[in-house]
């Protein structure tokens, strides 16, 4: 099979040939997004007479004077060898109290002995009130290689007091 390539100077048109070499291009890492939505949530510790929840496709929230701790959980399905790259976490955090804040967890479970370990953490702590949409990021991502032979993974949400001023919206996990 002949080709036909247009060169100019000695950079051919494609950008494969320099001076008559081939030089191979380096592949290039594609980032991809796992979103996952505040509806996927289950609470942890849910009781019909007392902790009394809220989710919908845009937010999760307990809405009860029970005592905490307040928690949900969610699956997540990411492939095999996949590599986490950030995690995303999309709140609102209106309420003033110092224990009203949200810890956030990506987590994964050794199957062969139950161990629950933290991928990825973050807090909104003292974070100022606001009725808006805030995001914040894991300051990092430890042990970030998905391996479904070994782990399973799990995202964890966990509410400092009962009010529907706090309130999940949803995840974004980046991975290559």
């Amino acid at each position: 099979m002949k080709s036909t390539l247009k060169t100019i100077g000695v950079v051919a048109v494609l950008g494969w040939m320099i001076a008559g070499g081939a030089v191979p291009l380096a592949a290039q890492a594609t980032t991809k997004y796992l979103a996952i939505p505040a509806n996927a949530l289950k609470p942890a510790n849910w009781d019909a007479d007392n902790r009394m929840w809220t989710a919908s496709q845009t937010v999760f929230n307990f809405d009860t004077g029970a005592t905490p701790p307040f928690e949900a959980n969610a699956p997540v399905y990411l492939p095999q060898g996949a590599v986490i790259k950030k995690v995303t976490f999309y709140f609102t955090d209106n309420d003033p109290a110092a224990s009203g804040k949200i810890d956030f967890s990506l987590n994964r479970q050794k199957l062969s002995t139950g161990g629950l370990a933290p991928i990825a953490t973050a807090s909104t702590g003292a974070s100022a009130t606001s009725a808006s949409r805030k995001s914040i990021d894991a300051a990092k991502v430890v042990v970030g290689k998905v391996d479904n032979l070994k782990f399973s993974y799990s995202l964890n949400v966990r509410f400092g007091l009962g009010t529907n001023l706090l309130k999940f919206h949803a995840a974004v996990i980046w991975y290559e």
